[in-house]
């Protein structure tokens, strides 16, 4: 089973490329065939057939004396990677926990033991900070090691690195190490999640009175952090006619009538529901209560 795709290119006056590529559908066979014809001025044509990997990138260039694709070559793996590499020994806060419930698991600490246990803990994250700057030297001895970009030893024993891709099998046999995780860099943007909701397949529908599902009708109270109702994607007002219809600050010793956002969550929540501008929430008619 094959699957084609092709595409015509106008390239110069009276040079015309037909280049289409052919990838297998079974797993396990990665190549391209890309079959190119050229007709010339002179009517006469010319046709190859080329392999290259699925990874690779196929470009047609017009040049007198060329009459073959420029196929470069197929792209490299990444020859680098990001990783957080965990040590076995907890992180301090998992540490201070177990020592506290040893000195006393119900009760208040004594002020001797209060310092006692602030020692302790001191001197273990001291330690904790020498075991990965000696796996850090390890790393470079090895050659394992690219970049150091971050050291955690409070929540998490873990050092934030840049190494060689081929080397993360070894890193994780470490006698140290526990564990070794991609960093992975994530972006989440309103304009990718709602899609994931499948929101806008619901918008299509209509409702009893032939009205599309968008939460026209529809009133959602957000009670976080209040809302900035100056945001256009959120009406830029509020009042009976606007998306934010009122608010109420249930904060004791502030103004209960203030209900605009100091902080920025309330306003990301109403962004996900009920934005309706630049962005779109999943129910982008919806009016709100903050």
């Amino acid at each position: 089973m094959y699957k084609s795709i092709g595409f015509f290119l106008a390239l110069g006056v009276g040079c015309v490329l037909s280049v289409s590529a052919t990838t297998p559908a079974y797993v396990g066979d990665q190549r391209l065939q890309v079959t190119h014809t050229q007709q010339l001025s002179t009517g006469a044509k010319t046709t190859s057939t080329q392999h290259v990997s699925a990874e690779g990138t196929v470009s047609v260039v017009s040049l007198p004396d060329r009459s073959q694709p420029l196929v470069h070559a197929p792209k490299a793996a990444a020859s680098s990677q990001r990783v957080l590499i965990r040590l076995k020994s907890p992180a301090t806060q998992p540490y201070l926990k177990q020592q506290r419930a040893q000195l006393n698991p119900t009760g208040k600490l004594s002020r001797a033991d209060q310092q006692t246990l602030s020692k302790a803990t001191r001197n273990y994250r001291q330690g904790l900070q020498k075991s990965q700057a000696q796996l850090v030297d390890v790393l470079r001895s090895k050659k394992y090691l690219e970049q150091v970009h971050n050291h955690f030893v409070d929540l998490t024993n873990t050092v934030n690195a840049t190494v060689p891709a081929a080397s993360l099998a070894d890193i994780r046999a470490l006698p140290e190490v526990a564990e070794v995780y991609i960093d992975n860099q994530i972006s989440v943007l309103l304009d990718k999640s709602v899609p994931v909701t499948e929101a806008p397949e619901l918008w299509a529908m209509r409702d009893t009175t032939g009205n599309n599902i968008t939460g026209r009708g529809v009133t959602v109270a957000i009670l976080d952090t209040g809302v900035d109702y100056t945001h256009p994607d959120l009406g830029g007002c509020v009042g009976t006619n606007c998306k934010v219809v009122a608010g109420y600050n249930f904060v004791s010793g502030e103004d209960p009538t203030n209900f605009m956002d100091k902080h920025g969550h309330g306003t990301h929540v109403a962004g996900i529901v009920a934005a309706n501008g630049k962005l779109r929430g999943v129910a982008p008619d919806a009016q709100l209560y903050a």
